[in-house]
């Protein structure tokens, strides 16, 4: 288990309660003895403030100066510290073994895409940019390259959550059944209304088709395809139903008196049934 596993496992309270103090105090003894406090140390001791948070932990003794026997409260309370501290501004620097480094990537890669698409709504795509992001962060711009190659990239790894996102909004409504047109088509409609900026991301250009976001995107299309029994024209048509009526809503394209309900309505009860005429043709 990693440093930060074990740590995780001693703030959970089921974790507390089976296991019993003894085996607790020797467990974190050892990580702060092999791991935490050197590791600790060589982090927040490459500069002068570092140094000064290293030996005010020392002092309040949420750091003991020898971890060979740190007490529970201790160890839990320097776990805390340490990952709460670290993981802000120096945790994507660490390696022990390899393996932290992996993960901290990883981390800092999902928190860069989460505060990415939370910045997108607030302040709209004028606002999506690295140095912003990096604000949100509390870091500089140029330690984002280490996990984004480009905006593009970053984009890209936006529309691949939304649309992972729009799947797993179908799948929650279709479970709790109710026709399947219906049901994709209010859901589509409510989701593109909560997230208007992420939205228009996702259908604003072509998407690069080694993209990951490529795949998500053809998880949330199987389940709208099969709705209309796997008849991709229909789907194609209703998808086009829906995405102008969602753009003219986000535009506040609508008349005032327009019954926007209704048209919905409509357009649903349209696409429920299939067309007479033959394939291909128009009538």
């Amino acid at each position: 288990m990693s440093v930060m596993g074990i740590a995780s496992a001693f703030t959970s309270s089921s974790a507390v309660e089976t296991l019993e103090a003894a085996q607790i105090e020797r467990d974190i003894a050892v990580v702060l003895d092999r791991t935490l406090v050197p590791c600790l140390q060589m982090q927040l001791t490459r500069d002068a403030v570092g140094r000064d948070v290293f030996a005010s932990l020392t002092r309040t003794e949420l750091l003991p100066p020898s971890a060979a026997t740190p007490s529970p409260l201790t160890s839990y309370a320097v776990s805390l510290s340490w990952a709460n501290s670290v993981s802000r501004s120096r945790f994507d620097e660490m390696k022990v073994d390899g393996e932290w480094m992996s993960i901290a990537d990883t981390d800092r890669r999902d928190q860069i895409v989460q505060v990415a698409g939370e910045l997108l709504e607030r302040e709209g795509p004028a606002g999506l940019t690295m140095r912003g992001i990096a604000r949100e962060l509390g870091i500089k711009a140029p330690s984002l390259y280490k996990h984004i190659a480009d905006k593009r990239e970053l984009e890209v790894a936006l529309i691949a959550d939304g649309f992972r996102d729009l799947g797993d909004a179908f799948d929650a409504a279709l479970a709790e059944g109710g026709d399947p047109i219906a049901v994709i088509s209010h859901t589509y409609r409510r989701w593109a209304l909560e997230r208007p900026h992420l939205y228009a991301l996702m259908n604003s250009r072509p998407l690069p088709q080694d993209a990951p976001a490529i795949a998500t995107e053809q998880r949330a299309l199987a389940m709208v395809l099969a709705a209309f029994s796997g008849d991709h024209e229909r789907a194609r048509a209703a998808w086009a139903f829906a995405h102008g009526m969602v753009t003219l809503e986000l535009a506040d394209r609508f008349p005032q008196d327009a019954d926007i309900e209704r048209t919905w309505s409509i357009g649903i009860a349209a696409f429920a049934h299939e067309p007479n005429s033959p394939k291909g043709s128009m009538q």
